[in-house]
């Protein structure tokens, strides 16, 4: 398996839970396969002497899986029947069954 890890920043006026949340539903959204989240920092803002929001840093992992668009998958079919036909015709013996 190969995992690739981002950071991601959640905000939040609530809590520093709530910060966290976000983030990863945000990016679970988007992101198949969301593994782990890891607190990489953690900030309060303050505003007027008083903490407004609480803002963390997140190492998100996740896996990568590999896709193919259908235009990627319709070339390599084309590139596999081109190398079938040219090795039909080259080769003094059939090549059999390409996979």
């Amino acid at each position: 398996m190969v995992e690739k890890t981002i950071t991601l920043t959640g905000t939040s006026t609530n809590s520093i839970e709530d910060a966290v949340g976000l983030a990863v539903n945000r990016a679970a959204a988007t992101i198949d396969g969301l593994r782990q989240a890891e607190i990489a920092g953690v900030t309060a803002m303050i505003e007027d002497g008083a903490v407004s929001a609480w803002r963390v840093r997140l190492r998100v992992t996740f896996a990568v899986q590999e896709r193919l668009t259908s235009s990627m998958r319709e070339a390599a079919a084309k590139a596999r029947e081109i190398v079938d036909g040219v090795c039909r015709s080259t080769c003094p013996s059939p090549c059999g069954p390409r996979s």
